[in-house]
């Protein structure tokens, strides 16, 4: 039987956390989470005015694009300042 008090884990068949649940399950702030939604990143679904949640297969996806290296640009190697 599940308490209410339990903090869900990835492998739950929920379909959703609350921003301070994803931060215990990440160990990410939740400061660092709320300017991740802020800026776009990360995808949430606002409930009511007091109740923001991330989605499971969102914060999968976040996840995973953040646990990829960044993509260095093809092309030259960019060249000293001009005008010397």
């Amino acid at each position: 039987m599940s308490n209410d008090n339990d903090i869900a884990t990835p492998s739950a068949d929920r379909l959703a956390w609350r921003v301070a649940e994803v931060a215990q399950l990440t160990g990410l702030g939740e400061t660092t989470l709320w300017a991740e939604i802020r800026a776009g990143r990360l995808p949430v679904a606002r409930i009511s005015a007091r109740c923001t949640v991330v989605r499971a297969a969102d914060l999968e996806a976040y996840l995973e694009r953040a646990a990829r290296p960044p993509e260095v640009p093809a092309g030259p190697a960019p060249r000293g300042r001009r005008g010397r």
